[in-house]
């Protein structure tokens, strides 16, 4: 069985919901990353990738290789967040402390 209960709900945070977030810890734990397949639809996927080209949403741009860091660059987003960004911090992150938090500890 997947991270994601087999029946999907349409409302991101819902879906978050519905992770299997004790196998998820278990992922992390033991490999230091884990997948969620499907859940972005391709829709919100395509949402997100188009935000970038457009340069008011953010509110700083980093080219890596000005720094030494190699090719490529990234952005930070202005707020407010986009409702997809936000969505997904707000729901998630309560999953996601408590792990990061345990092995700040460690």
């Amino acid at each position: 069985m997947s991270a994601l209960a087999l029946q999907r709900p349409v409302n991101l945070a819902a879906r978050i919901a519905d992770v299997d977030w004790p196998g998820v810890e278990t992922e992390l734990d033991a490999r230091g990353c884990a997948l969620l397949p499907g859940l972005l639809t391709p829709q919100d996927c395509a949402a997100a990738a188009a935000l970038y080209d457009h340069p008011a949403g953010f509110r700083s741009r980093v080219v890596m290789s000005r720094h030494g860091f190699g090719r490529g660059e990234y952005q930070y987003f202005a707020y407010p967040l986009p409702d997809l960004v936000q969505t997904l911090r707000a729901a998630a992150y309560p999953r996601l402390a408590p792990i990061a938090n345990r092995w700040n500890q460690r």
